[in-house]
């Protein structure tokens, strides 16, 4: 099928980037060598180690990566950073894990970090020019595919990009088969053909389905699409007996997304399969207990070196300006939309706290109290709900009980946001989606950056975000007040 070849070209570049990775370190290493030659050996066993340390740092990221099909032939440099540092991180990572680990003092620094900004552009370059150059050598005629699209023309629009993908893999677009007779051209634009197989210029009408087992002869159809679902009235179940017995492979395009209006995933659960709206990374208790290791591993020395001192400096600036308590606390809804009792500094003057989202310059936050807001510092005390498992570190932030009743009557799904933990921090704060919801478009905005969350979970956005967050108590953004 047509998604193990893509497979197969990725494991290739897989390959060609370990390779790129083993020839660049021992040149280098040699260089190295030529330029110093009072250091040890080249085939020193632990540069050996070393070597195969970064190899598995590459494998591993290649592993925790979604592999982009959007194209081989992507000419973009700037797509290709992001996907080069990764690399980079995992192979440099997994080597430094293993010199703190074992103490080990025997590399080079000075030849591990000139090695890493020429390691870093001999992978960018390989990333940009290796898929190409792999579909030209392996994707030629002997491996050429035909495809056939059967069914209603105007559905064929939703794979014109598709079709010209495909075709940097060795497959070519026969023509579609419709009950409409007239030739439509301007299907796939000349402009956007590129590869060394590149698709025909428009979409020629062949013929009715019904004469689908000629066409699979005369054409020499390996793949065949159907366009309309079987499931669908006047649907001719005659067309997968005939394609499988002319030996042609059979793809039915889902329209199971536009049925339910939003992307929908297959599950296979205990031999039984499912349609599913949400992937969830936190369903798998090795996730949860990742995540609650990070929770707790954060939280405590917060609650034990940070969160004292802040005490003591918020409790003498409060009987300053605005005398009460230190603390102020919420009922928030938590996961599952469990009621918790969230706790902040208090940063209003006492008599004038209510339910309302303070707005930018309101007259009930103190002056000190306005500081610590925009430095996001009156946040501190709810690492003791993340140490109590009510919260964690990061995820989408906890509304008011009654605030989410509300932002559910706009929004649907609203409430999917519940299905993890909220957090101190979360992907919409880092973002820039904070402080006063005005509109149902700031409500969507923070809803889109939540669900993106909870179907991307990893330890990986967990760092970035908690970096970001970091970032930003030196530098608040705009809506930050």
């Amino acid at each position: 099928m047509i998604e193990h070849r893509v497979k197969g070209l990725h494991q290739l570049l897989l390959l060609g980037q370990i390779a790129l990775l083993v020839t660049f370190f021992w040149l280098w290493r040699a260089l190295w060598l030529g330029l110093n030659p009072a250091d040890t050996p080249i085939l020193n066993r632990s540069y050996l180690v070393y070597c195969l340390l970064m190899v598995a740092g590459v494998f591993t990221e290649a592993q925790s990566r979604k592999w982009d099909t959007a194209g081989a032939y992507e000419k973009s440099w700037l797509k290709q950073l992001p996907v080069t540092l990764r690399q980079i991180v995992f192979a440099i990572g997994a080597l430094l894990i293993f010199l703190v680990v074992a103490k080990d003092r025997f590399i080079s620094r000075s030849f591990l970090l000139t090695m890493i900004p020429g390691l870093y552009l001999l992978l960018l370059a390989g990333n940009h020019w290796m898929p190409r150059l792999l579909c030209r050598l392996i994707f030629r005629s002997a491996c050429e595919g035909r495809i056939l699209l059967v069914g209603d023309y105007a559905k064929a629009a939703k794979l014109k990009s598709w079709l010209r993908r495909k075709a940097e893999f060795g497959f070519q677009t026969a023509g579609i088969l419709c009950e409409n007779k007239s030739e439509v051209h301007g299907f796939l634009a000349p402009e956007a053909t590129v590869g060394p197989q590149s698709p025909p210029q428009d979409l020629p009408i062949l013929g009715r389905p019904s004469d689908i087992g000629r066409h699979i002869a005369g054409h020499s159809i390996s793949h065949v699409v159907l366009l309309d679902n079987p499931g669908t009235p006047g649907f001719d179940h005659r067309l997968i007996r005939i394609t499988h017995a002319q030996g042609a492979r059979l793809l039915v395009l889902s329209d199971i997304d536009e049925v339910f209006q939003q992307p929908v995933s297959i599950v296979d659960e205990d031999g039984l399969k499912f349609f599913t709206f949400y992937r969830e990374p936190l369903q798998s208790p090795i996730n949860r207990a990742l995540k609650r290791s990070l929770d707790i591993a954060i939280s405590l020395p917060v609650l034990v070196l940070v969160l004292p001192p802040a005490c003591a400096l918020v409790w003498a600036a409060q009987r300053r300006q605005s005398p009460g308590p230190i603390f102020h606390r919420q009922s928030r809804a938590g996961i599952q939309n469990r009621v918790f009792t969230l706790l902040k500094f208090r940063t209003m003057h006492e008599g004038k706290l209510d339910e309302t989202p303070a707005t930018r310059n309101d007259a009930r936050v103190f002056r000190f109290g306005r500081w610590l807001r925009r430095f996001s510092l009156d946040e501190l005390p709810q690492f003791v709900n993340v140490l109590r498992g009510e919260m964690s570190v990061v995820g989408p932030r906890p509304h008011l009980v009654a605030h989410n009743a509300e932002f559910a009557r706009v929004m649907d799904h609203y409430h999917v946001r519940a299905f993890v933990k909220p957090g101190v921090t979360g992907l919409a704060q880092v973002r820039g989606f904070r402080g006063e919801t005005k509109s149902v478009e700031d409500i969507a905005a923070r809803l889109q950056s939540d669900m993106v969350y909870l179907e991307n979970w990893s330890l990986l956005l967990d760092g970035g975000i908690m970096l970001r967050t970091v970032w930003q108590m030196f530098f608040p953004p705009p809506t930050a007040y």
